[in-house]
């Protein structure tokens, strides 16, 4: 006995105005294990149709109320988005007949009286064909939540530009429906100039390039509903199917990243206005005319715009020669903000010729009253007599101080005997300077600890040995260039996390005025 296949995932309509017919389909259509629904003519199929909603329509011919070919056609016009097979069952076979069914939006025309095995073939073939189509629709569904979900606008027009499909984030940039964007030309979407400018873009692409190339984004401007400006970025790509070319492209409101740029640069262009007008209170504050004197050479290189390290240089009435390199805690404009307290001070103390212990505690004074606990700045003080014979050097904070020969070669070094200065309360009791006798042509190196945290690409510090190597690469009168440039090399391109500075003070006597 053979065993016939069934359907039973399919609801099948039948419609037949003859009772004897509606039971042969019954049959048929059970042995196939599908549910069915029936009815007697054209109207009742039509009301059978919308309320259960088929997946077949089996539709007899000749029928009174409504025929079958009229009922098919209303059928058709209910299901343009969704593919019901319609199937005309007719005891009329000649070729015009067969043709007006199919014209009347039939799927296919089987001839009464029909064999079960004609029957059965016909409706595997329905079933296959119903299986690839609802699982498109399903991809379809997929594809339009998607395009509908996501926050950039979606556009699909035609090489005519005429629009054939947008997303809801499409329609939205420009306050209309997605239906009501359909047929309108993407040109008009945009501002005239831009419009235009698109559609020479899209000609150029299109003669010159070719169908598989991509234009680059661009960015195009839409009036908004107040009449404000709406900056736009469209990426846009050219797709080929049985159809000819589409476009497709993906538009991105860009208006606020604008606005935002428009304010960046303008907060910059302030901001460094009002850094070039800080920069030259700062040095005018500092006196950066008085560090002339040969007796000492300096490097200062900011990590940022402004430094927190500090040289001053000055000479007493009587010649002699006092020098401050001083690092205050931190970086840019505060660090520098930081030390300006202690620039007057020096001046005003070095025209009383002090001790360097004097010094010292004025300039901690200073410091301890105008700053907060948190801010307090190292130092390195340097005097020599005018005479050049001797020297007095105070560390506080800072990295050793070298005394070297005209040569470079190290030979003695200084290391830090006291706090920062600003961090505790002093007197000149509890000052202690190192004093040393100089030669002629010996000098003082002294620098911050950005010198010796500069790192390199592997992260090696440049450290006192770097200081010692460098120098040793220098020849009289290029010692601080020499010890510069190895700590370029060593740095190899790499930017130095914290300030860097060098100060150089020589055995020099006061020059004598004429």
């Amino acid at each position: 006995m053979k065993v016939w296949p069934t359907l039973p995932q399919y609801r099948v309509l039948a419609v037949d105005d003859n009772q004897a017919n509606r039971q042969l389909l019954q049959a048929y259509l059970a042995r196939l294990g599908v549910q069915t629904f029936i009815a007697e003519n054209g109207q009742e199929a039509l009301d059978v149709f919308d309320r259960e909603k088929p997946d077949i329509v089996l539709l007899d011919v000749m029928m009174p109320v409504m025929d079958g070919l009229t009922a098919a056609r209303k059928m058709r016009e209910r299901t343009q988005e969704h593919w019901v097979p319609i199937v005309m069952l007719s005891a009329l076979g000649s070729e015009n007949d067969v043709v007006k069914g199919l014209e009347s939006g039939a799927d296919d025309y089987l001839v009464k009286p029909i064999s079960y095995a004609v029957f059965t073939a016909k409706m595997q073939m329905l079933s296959r064909a119903l299986s690839i189509e609802r699982a498109s629709e399903r991809v379809r569904a997929q594809l339009k939540l998607i395009a509908d979900t996501v926050n950039d606008g979606l556009v699909v027009f035609g090489v005519d530009g005429v629009i054939l499909k947008a997303n809801r984030a499409c329609a939205s940039l420009f306050d209309r429906d997605a239906e009501a964007l359909v047929g309108m030309s993407v040109y008009e979407l945009f501002l005239p100039d831009d419009g235009e400018q698109l559609r020479a873009d899209i000609v150029q692409q299109r003669i010159g390039y070719g169908a598989a190339c991509a234009q680059p984004p661009c960015e195009l401007k839409c009036a908004g509903p107040d009449k404000a400006i709406r900056y736009l970025e469209l990426s846009l790509s050219q797709l080929t199917n049985e159809n000819g070319a589409n476009y497709v492209g993906v538009l991105r409101d860009v208006s606020e990243q604008r606005r935002v740029e428009r304010e960046l640069r303008l907060y910059r262009a302030e901001a460094e206005h009002e850094n070039a007008l800080a920069q030259e209170i700062i040095e005018r504050g500092i006196g950066a005319h008085r560090l002339t004197d040969s007796a000492v050479e300096y490097r200062l290189s900011p990590a940022r715009g402004f430094s927190g390290d500090l040289v001053l240089v000055a000479r007493s009435s009587c010649g002699k020669l006092f020098a401050l390199l001083a690092d205050a805690v931190g970086h840019g404009l505060a660090a520098a903000v930081s030390v300006l307290p202690a620039v007057s001070e020096f001046y005003r103390m070095v025209e009383l010729a002090p001790s360097l212990q004097e010094l010292v505690y004025a300039l901690n004074r200073v410091l301890h009253a105008a700053l907060p606990k948190e801010r307090f700045v190292a130092a390195t003080l340097i005097s020599i007599e005018a005479d050049a014979s001797a020297a007095d050097v105070w560390v506080g904070g800072m990295p050793d101080v070298f005394q070297i020969d005209g040569a470079g070669r190290v030979l003695r070094r200084f290391g830090s005997n006291a706090l920062p200065l600003g961090v505790e309360v002093l007197t000149p009791e509890c000052v202690s300077c190192e004093h040393l006798t100089l030669e002629p042509g010996q000098q003082l190196l002294a620098c911050s600890d950005g010198v010796l945290e500069a790192a390199a690409p592997d992260g090696v510090w440049f450290g006192y040995a770097g200081i010692e190597a460098g120098l040793k690469q220098g020849e009289p009168g290029t010692l601080l260039a020499a010890l510069q440039h190895a700590l370029a090399v060593h740095c190899a391109g790499t930017t130095p996390h914290d300030d860097i500075s060098m100060l150089l003070v020589s055995a020099v006597k006061r020059e004598d005025k004429k």
